[in-house]
């Protein structure tokens, strides 16, 4: 049963809103870029879990994504949690392409591709770091103890993975459920009551947080780096200019009613959360106030100020 579903990451939409708004010529595109791209592998990654989850037995409870705060006020990260009255099972997901050599003795995992060799850190230890937090998380929330197990799957089929001796808890991610299949057998002593598990899983997901991202303060961004213009969605290299009736692009002629929403988003998101009519001017390129009066309204409530230099703060409700 699933108790806490899967999602699309919100950093991911924080990346692409700043891609949008970067210039490709920025000194940082590539390094964002790539973040973004390793990124968004690795949720397509985690994307495969549900399908092979669904084989587990009904009383499973399923948590993806699962973030917590340790007994040192450090979070770690779950891609999910698998509880059973007889086990919890971690599950990480990777997805690497290409050979896949593990070194668990160097702490290292070495990815060989037709682009090259790269270098990642073992995900075993990574692996072992969150058994050893999760199990003084239970002990610290009043948990009875119980077997906690992690396993790594590598959701590319077709990468090579390789390591001098085998490793149980590795394995492409076909391999899931005979994995849980095995544990299972391996795990017969009942330790949680159905009604603690499911008060185990219910107290997991309401101490769960959040990831908070700050790309702007990660890459060292000010608002002067970002262009806020709409890049055309026929013709991504063109933006959109402002028309009678909405924004046009004059290259192909695609039409956007609302592409002006789209800047509000970006601003409020990389620059602040509020904003003067003067400066909704400079943003939408317009000079006419009541247009501009006409555009920001709808998106905003006022802040305070005078009337000539009130501020406005977004409701971010109306710019989604």
């Amino acid at each position: 049963m699933e108790i806490k579903p899967q999602i699309r990451p919100p950093v991911l939409d924080e990346y692409e809103a700043l891609l949008a708004c970067l210039p490709v010529t920025h000194s940082e595109y590539p390094r964002i870029h790539q973040c973004y791209y390793q990124q968004h592998a690795g949720y397509q990654g985690e994307k495969m879990l549900p399908y092979y989850l669904q084989f587990l037995p009904e009383n499973c409870l399923i948590l993806y994504q699962l973030r917590l705060q340790n007994i040192r006020n450090y979070y770690f990260q779950m891609d999910a949690v698998v509880v059973t009255p007889y086990m919890i099972l971690i599950l990480e997901v990777k997805n690497y392409k290409g050979k896949l050599r593990i070194e668990p003795h160097y702490s290292q995992l070495i990815q060989k591709t037709e682009h090259g060799e790269k270098v990642y850190p073992c995900p075993l230890q990574q692996s072992r770091r969150q058994e050893q937090q999760l199990r003084s998380w239970l002990t610290s929330h009043g948990f009875p103890s119980i077997p906690i197990y992690s396993h790594i799957c590598i959701a590319n089929d077709y990468s090579h993975i390789s390591s001098d001796e085998p490793i149980p808890n590795l394995s492409h991610i076909t391999k899931l459920p005979e994995v849980f299949t095995q544990l299972s057998s391996e795990n017969k002593r009942r330790r949680l009551t159905d009604k603690k598990c499911l008060a185990l899983a219910e107290e997991m997901v309401r101490a769960h947080e959040e990831g908070r991202s700050d790309l702007m303060q990660k890459y060292q961004l000010t608002p002067a780096d970002l262009q806020f213009e709409v890049q055309c969605a026929h013709c991504p290299q063109h933006f959109l200019k402002k028309a009678r009736g909405g924004w046009i692009c004059e290259t192909c002629q695609y039409r956007d009613e609302k592409a002006h929403v789209k800047l509000f988003r970006m601003y409020a998101r990389f620059v602040s959360s509020e904003i003067t009519m003067k400066q909704a001017s400079m943003l939408l390129g317009i000079e006419g106030r009541n247009t501009v009066r006409r555009l920001v309204k709808p998106y905003v409530q006022k802040a305070g100020g005078s009337t000539k230099a009130s501020t406005y703060c977004f409701i971010n409700e109306r710019l989604t």
